[in-house]
């Protein structure tokens, strides 16, 4: 069974061979934090081959001073991200980022063609919308049972 609730399937990509310029400008343009740097598949679709997020352009590049316009995406990216598969649980997701220690994960389908990407924000948010729904479900419950048996003055003697 797929998750597709889980991970968002809009997901900035973007060449090994790109100018950093370029990543910076799609994360500008598409609001995130990081890009998903890939190669095409033989198979038609995009094979997931590093992770290049605003942090490594930062601390990498523009802390160091180094020029921008002398460096592409592959030289700074994370390569061989750690991706899931689509039909992989909030748990599995979980584990996965704990286990390894990253906050992003690429959302692959059995081809480890990438299908979407999930990063902590999105499964805190997942979570929370999960345990707000839960909080009102447990308010409805305590409504009918003080609408079913109103409530009695305790009497003591």
């Amino acid at each position: 069974m797929a998750n597709s609730n889980l991970f968002k399937k809009e997901v900035a990509v973007i060449s090994p061979t790109a100018p950093i310029e370029e990543a910076a400008r799609l994360m500008r343009n598409y609001h995130v934090g990081s890009v998903v740097v890939v190669e095409p598949s033989e198979f038609g679709g995009l094979f997931p081959v590093g992770l290049l997020t605003d942090r490594d352009i930062v601390v990498e590049l523009v802390a160091d001073g180094v020029d921008i316009h002398k460096v592409s995406v592959k030289d700074i990216m994370s390569p061989k991200p750690i991706t899931a598969l689509h039909t992989a649980s909030l748990d599995e997701l979980v584990q996965l980022m704990q286990s390894h220690r990253i906050r992003k994960i690429p959302i692959v389908d059995d081809k480890n063609h990438l299908v979407g990407f999930v990063s902590l924000d999105d499964l805190f948010e997942k979570v929370g919308h999960e345990l707000a729904t839960l909080s009102q479900l447990s308010r409805y419950q305590q409504q009918l049972e003080r609408d079913v048996r109103p409530a009695r003055p305790i009497r003591l003697s």
